[in-house]
């Protein structure tokens, strides 16, 4: 029985994670102030980074007024040389 809500419950999240919008496209405009594009949305978001914070192996940016709050960018997810200069954006703020 426990199993079957388990299953059931673990579904259901998953369905709403799966539903949440990705960031398919980052750029930069000035000082804080970048450009956003989101999977699920074509359109193009423009917002501000409030906060980097750099744990090694992700980095987590926080967005000022914008449909995302967070995103999470994990070390595989770019190449080495876009790594190292959002570890350097990272140390800028």
């Amino acid at each position: 029985m426990w199993w079957l809500f388990s299953l059931i419950l673990l579904s259901i999240s998953f369905y709403f994670f799966l539903k949440q919008s990705r960031i398919s496209q980052i750029a930069y405009l000035d000082q804080k102030s970048w450009t956003v594009v989101y999977s699920s949305q074509k359109i193009i978001s423009r917002v501000e980074i409030s906060k980097i914070i750099d744990y090694q192996i992700f980095i987590i940016i926080y967005f000022e007024e914008a449909p995302i709050k967070v995103a999470i960018i994990w070390f595989d997810q770019l190449p080495l040389q876009y790594w190292k200069k959002l570890k350097v954006l990272q140390k800028l703020y």
